[in-house]
């Protein structure tokens, strides 16, 4: 039998129902009385004038006021269509054209592109592969569930980096280190910070559940192999292949939590990402440094322990949707050469930074021709993954938002200034007050225990009146002030006052943590909510590390200034808090070191007050409102209910079914 096409009138409630021809390959299996189909009443096809049309590409109808989520630079899934027609013609005894939507043509609707709000740019290219949405709303109990496993795969990365920092010293001389020893956590955090872009898409490839438990799996492995390590080189490997896990689950739970929430409700989650965070650093140190006195290899196998229960909780309680499709075609959507250039531009750019004023001398060959290829290579990359890949692991698309634009912005401020003062504070303690490095990890407790339960408060203020502007014009205010005070503090301020200045810093930074993700995420189409969340957290470790360089070049070159001997400027630099220690020194020139150290730290904080008001300005001029409430919430909601009740059928279909097998077997 030939083809032939098959019609739909759709009643707009005019005299002239407006049509649109669909020709099929199954078109000969379709019944010929079925060539006209009218479909009534408030569906998807619905239309606003005899003459308008739906956008098939889009499916969404003409005329209808879209959120940002609709403004996509991918085609959504054909299923949704699919899925509409076959509930009107199911009745009729069709296969459902969910399964077969693939090999539909249909002729091009009028409307050649998305609708998109007035404020923001419709993306002019559209990329030929669609990636399945893996939007599940869960039941307020198991999304609890879910935090379950998801707190403890990120306090999993947090507690590793954290304990590090007091630990490292006695690492280094049980291995006998030496010069190397910085590069026991300079590998970690060069592989950990390239890798963070990579998982936001992978993610979308392969699916979320299934790269979180190879992350989970992976850090594990390579905490294990840390713990076993004998000499410095097997462990500067193990722990830059860690890092290969660990540095991506911070940014797989922030993406999960997107999954199984709606946009609003969201915060009120994340928010407690953040106290984790917080707890980590804070007893991070402290734990580490405990567990060094004993055995310093307890710190990887405490990740053993932990990575492992994550992995089993990740495994039982996480029910994320599954990405169909053959292992081939998931492997052939990666973007390769992508992945080499952010890889190897990242990887270069921070040698060069780790390098400057360590290694070698900032003017050096090594540290010019390491960050000039580096920058080269990461425009290279932002140049091809606006042209070539057909799914690009950053799309160029969501610059096209304004807000995202000031988010990114912000976040490079925000994550250099958070980084600077977590280092360089509990550091000028040891210097100025001659504090032991787990007293002055301590001082930190200030400004990381107000984080949390301000950003709950923010994240309440969210979920209730779906605003999050103000949060963040307080925030930055009130970072610019905390910022100026910090340009006071000499020599004999009182730890008292400094403690204050801290907890001041820390309330803002919870007044913006949440409150700029909830944004960014409200500014992007749902389909690159992913993307754009894996940016901004490369983005802020990316500007952290970049701070940190800076700020050390900064108070290095005040003590280099200071006319001493190599080999004491060398010791000092390589172990601040040894000036109160070190015999060669006298009152005088012990004293006029902690004076130029602080110099060099008052210099630092003049920065990050610079930061602070330009990232006020960003924050005043480009984040814009959006509503976090979407048209499709309710119906997300819905689904995630039957899904829940679905998999529940389905686990008791299957107990029933194996004690019906013991019954005829006997089996007790």
């Amino acid at each position: 039998m030939d083809k032939m096409p098959l019609h739909i009138a759709i009643n707009t409630g005019a005299s002239t129902p407006g049509s649109f021809e669909l020709s099929s390959p199954i078109s000969p299996q379709i019944s010929p009385t079925l060539h006209d189909v009218e479909i009534h009443g408030p569906e998807p096809f619905d239309v606003r004038a005899p003459a308008a049309q739906v956008d098939i590409e889009s499916g969404v109808p003409a005329g209808t006021d879209i959120g940002p989520e609709h403004a996509a630079t991918a085609v959504p899934q054909l299923a949704t269509a699919g899925d509409k027609l076959g509930e009107k013609l199911g009745t009729h005894g069709l296969q459902p054209l969910r399964e077969r939507a693939g090999s539909l043509k249909l002729v091009k609707s009028p409307l050649d592109s998305p609708i998109t709000p007035a404020d923001q740019a419709t993306p002019d290219k559209e990329h030929t592969v669609v990636l399945q949405d893996q939007s599940n709303f869960l039941p307020t109990k198991q999304v609890v569930i879910v935090f379950l496993g998801l707190g403890i795969a990120l306090m999993c990365s947090f507690l590793e980096q954290t304990m590090m920092a007091t630990s490292l010293p006695i690492i280094s001389a049980s291995l006998n280190s030496g010069p190397a020893q910085s590069w026991i956590i300079t590998a970690y955090l060069l592989v950990s910070t390239a890798v963070t872009p990579l998982s936001s898409r992978f993610s979308d490839i392969f699916g979320r559940k299934v790269v979180l438990l190879f992350c989970l799996g992976e850090f594990w492995l390579f905490s294990l192999a840390c713990a076993l390590a004998q000499t410095t080189t097997q462990m500067i490997v193990f722990r830059a292949l860690a890092g290969l896990g660990g540095g991506c689950l911070i940014n797989l739970a922030l993406i999960v939590i997107s999954d199984v929430c709606s946009l609003r409700d969201r915060g009120k989650y994340q928010g407690i990402f953040e106290i984790i965070a917080a707890m980590s650093s804070g007893v991070g140190p402290i734990i580490g440094g405990e567990l060094a006195g004993i055995n310093w290899r307890w710190i990887f196998w405490l990740c053993v322990i932990m990575a492992a229960f994550a992995t089993v909780v990740v495994w039982k309680v996480l029910p994320l949707k599954h990405v169909t499709g053959h292992v081939k075609e998931k492997i052939s959507q990666i973007d390769g050469v992508g992945c080499i250039l952010i890889l190897a531009g990242c990887v270069m750019l921070l040698l060069g930074l780790n390098w400057g004023g360590v290694v070698y001398a900032w003017a050096s060959a090594p540290v010019i021709v390491t960050m000039v290829l580096g920058v080269l290579l990461m425009v290279g990359f932002m140049t091809f993954e606006a042209f070539v890949p057909r799914i690009p692991i950053v799309p160029v698309s969501i610059f096209k938002y304004r807000t995202v634009v000031g988010v990114i912005l912000q976040t490079t401020c925000m994550g250099g200034l958070q980084y600077c003062l977590l280092f360089y504070i509990p550091q000028w303690y040891q210097v100025v007050y001659g504090l032991s490095p787990l007293r002055s990890g301590l001082m930190l407790l200030p400004y990381i225990c107000v984080i949390a339960p301000t950003v709950l408060l923010c994240a309440q203020i969210i979920a209730k009146y779906g605003i999050y502007r103000p949060q963040i014009w307080i925030g930055v205010c009130m970072q610019c002030v905390a910022m100026g005070l910090f340009t006071t503090i000499d020599t004999t301020t009182p730890i008292s006052r400094v403690l204050g200045f801290q907890a001041l810093s820390g309330i803002a930074a919870g007044c913006i943590f949440q409150t700029t993700l909830s944004a960014l995420q409200g500014a992007v189409p749902r389909h690159e909510v992913s993307v754009a969340t894996g940016f901004r957290n490369f983005v802020r470790l990316l500007a952290g590390t970049v701070f940190l360089a800076i700020g050390s070049a900064i108070i290095n070159q005040s003590v280099n200034g200071l006319g001493l001997s190599a080999t004491i400027v060398t010791q000092i630099l390589n172990d601040p808090p040894s000036i109160h220690t070190l015999p060669d020194l006298d009152d005088a020139t012990r004293a006029r070191i902690i004076e130029a150290y602080h110099g060099g730290f008052r210099t630092v904080f003049y920065l990050l007050l610079g930061d602070s008001i330009a990232m006020a300005l960003i924050c005043f001029t480009l984040i814009q409102h959006h509503n976090l409430r979407r048209d499709d919430d309710a119906q997300l909601k819905a689904a995630g209910h039957k899904f829940m009740e679905d998999r529940k059928k389905k686990k008791q279909a299957k107990k029933d079914d194996h004690e019906h097998t013991d019954v005829e077997a006997g089996t007790p």
